[in-house]
């Protein structure tokens, strides 16, 4: 489930398969989320890798964490 805060800026989800899901916010960034395993931990990382610049946020692997 995503934090309130996450899913006001979510404009759209794209789900080629269960194991790839892609969050588009509404300014055009993206979110890698991967599969659905620790959605909540994933939603806490990606609130706060949304606070740094970059446009592409990879949370798919929580313990590794990404920003292009």
């Amino acid at each position: 489930m995503l934090a309130p805060s996450l899913r006001s800026q979510l404009a759209e989800v794209h789900a080629p398969s269960s194991v790839d899901v892609r969050l588009v916010l509404e300014d055009g960034r993206t979110v890698l989320w991967g599969d659905g395993a620790e959605a909540q931990r994933k939603a806490r990382i990606a609130e706060a890798l949304l606070t740094q610049p970059g446009e592409v946020f990879d949370v798919s692997s929580p313990r590794l964490p990404t920003i292009r």
